[in-house]
């Protein structure tokens, strides 16, 4: 594999037979770079400062040359079937997007020929230049196409998403310089988005952060237009239609988008996003989704737990772990359909786009939590959350979480001390104070143990010094000094909330039992039994305050 930098060049193109060859110069001394791993940099040390220049008919072909020479290039072209030749009989046997395909691959073809003769290196741009085909909308030459902007935005949005993460670009460069209008504005949209929701997925998964430019040429030095218009006779007005169009679902999939990132770094979404999807099952998912993101930065990660129920044994519903994005396949090809002298598509929403996304957010959730591991532990879980909280530039929410990591692991090494080494003493110890059974703290069960939160919350009292040095039987009875039968809340109050989030969602008064599995020497929490009216009680309080 190669260790140069990867760029990924989106395009939109129109007409290529348009176009005219001209010298593309790219003067390094006007960019201004970000960062210090820019492009710019690499460019000048292969080049020299003094910049680069090639002639050709695209801008596209130009910058994949100019790229070529210190970074592994990929380049994907938009292109509309509107391009297909519907008079011609071969053409319209063939298909129309077939047809329109074949016409920009033969300009391709003669682009690419056209630079590697002034020494651009383009070989085998096959694998280098994807084509792909997007509805058109208009009249050319005497057909009618009934696309949208949304037909381009979705296909675009999405097949710069795949590429993203099977190419894997440190560099996406957008050339605006050939598109129809509409369609530059969908292409350009879609690519904002993907950049932006990848480069949130990324922080997730520790990647680097993909940094986008937008390349336009300038305009050709003293032309006004490039193509031939009758004049009007005398004073006669030229007189031309204004095409106006309802964008609003793209910039709906924008907007959702922006909220999904804005989840992504754990900040809860602004706006009501459920209503703009259109299966319950994926506003289901989307609450879920908020939830989780919600309570985490609250500082409430033990309700997220994989392992959190109810005293019941039933879920609370808040972990990302067990959410399973589903939905109806997607399809944004929208094949042409040529009926007389119309080309018809199949109605787009942009339902495929956010359903797409929320897929992708979850699932880059749940590949830096949950691994594939199966059953996760505590300790594990809370140090992920903490690592993300950090990465998400909540320090102080990170350090909270941290922390109480480290409290639970001490006080879980010191149950593996009372009931491995000490289980002889804590059990006669139990006995000679009458009031409480052995099994009601602690019960062997299904493989585990299932502990009182009171145990638990006895064991934290006692000092690791302590836990170290003192003798069984003193340690045993050390603990059942602090031993306190619960006495449960009917409600939650503002101090019981204010526990909780110092506590991380672990408060002892809002947890009954805990259940452990021994792994090796040591026991792992797996399991959380949470009392379901405090936790109710909880989430209306949260909900009231904000």
């Amino acid at each position: 594999m190669s260790s140069r930098p990867r760029a990924l060049i989106v395009s939109a193109w129109g007409d290529p037979s348009q176009w005219e060859s001209v010298e593309y110069r790219i003067n390094l001394y006007n960019i201004k770079a970000r960062k210090p791993l820019g492009w710019r940099f690499l460019a000048e040390k292969a080049y020299g400062a003094s910049g680069w220049a090639i002639s050709s008919q695209s801008t596209t072909i130009a910058l994949a040359c100019f790229f070529r020479g210190f970074a592994d290039v990929k380049a994907l072209v938009f292109g509309l079937d509107s391009l297909a030749d519907l008079e011609d009989v071969e053409c319209t046997a063939k298909g129309v997007r077939e047809c329109a395909e074949e016409k920009y691959r033969g300009f391709l073809e003669g682009f690419v020929k056209d630079v590697m003769d002034k020494g651009c290196n383009l070989d085998n741009y096959d694998g280098l230049i994807e084509i792909a085909l997007t509805p058109a909308m208009g009249s050319f030459h005497g057909y009618k196409f009934n696309g949208s902007p949304i037909h381009i935005f979705n296909k675009a949005f999405i097949k710069i998403m795949e590429e993203l993460e099977k190419f894997n670009p440190r560099f996406v460069i957008l050339d605006v310089s050939h598109g129809v209008n509409y369609q530059t504005i969908a292409v350009n949209y879609a690519t904002l988005a993907a950049v932006s929701l990848v480069n949130s997925l990324n922080r997730i998964k520790g990647r680097h952060e993909i940094l986008l430019d937008i390349v336009n040429s300038e305009p050709l030095p003293g032309r006004r237009r490039r193509f031939k218009q009758d004049k009007p006779e005398g004073n006669k007005e030229v007189k031309t239609g204004l095409n106006i169009l309802d964008v609003s679902g793209i910039a709906e999939a924008f907007e959702f988008v922006s909220g999904l990132t804005q989840a992504i770094r754990f900040r809860v979404p602004v706006g009501e996003f459920s209503r703009m999807l259109e299966d319950e099952k994926l506003e289901e998912i989307w609450r879920k989704l908020v939830a989780f993101v919600a309570l985490v930065s609250s500082g409430l990660a033990g309700l997220t737990f994989p392992g959190a129920s109810d005293e019941e044994g039933v879920p609370l519903g808040f972990d990302i772990c067990s959410v399973q994005p589903g939905g109806a396949t997607l399809n944004v090809e929208y094949p042409p359909s040529l009926r007389d002298r119309e080309v018809d598509y199949e109605e787009a929403s942009t339902n495929p786009v956010l359903l797409y996304s929320l897929r992708k957010a979850v699932a880059g959730f749940q590949e830096g939590i949950c691994g594939e591991s199966g059953e996760i532990g505590l300790s594990d879980y809370l140090r992920i959350i903490a690592g993300l909280l950090e990465k998400a530039e909540l320090p102080h929410i990170s350090r909270l979480v941290s922390i109480e990591n480290v409290k639970w692991g001490l006080t879980i090494l010191a149950l593996g001390k009372l009931w491995g080494e000490c289980r002889q003493d804590f059990e006669k110890a139990v006995r000679e104070k009458g009031n409480v059974s052995v099994s009601d703290i602690i019960d062997e069960k299904d493989g585990g143990v299932e502990v009182s939160s009171s145990l638990l919350e006895a064991l934290r009292g006692v000092g690791r010094a302590e836990n170290e040095m003192a003798d069984c039987r003193e340690f045993a009875h050390s603990v059942l000094e602090r031993f306190k039968e619960p006495k449960v809340p009917s409600e939650v109050d503002e101090e019981m909330l204010r526990n909780m989030i110092a506590h991380a969602g672990l408060s002892y008064s809002f947890i009954s039992k805990v259940r452990l599995r021994r792994r090796g020497g040591d026991y792992k929490v797996v399991g959380l039994l949470y009392r379901r009216h405090l936790v109710e009680g909880l989430m209306k309080k949260l909900k009231n305050s904000g």
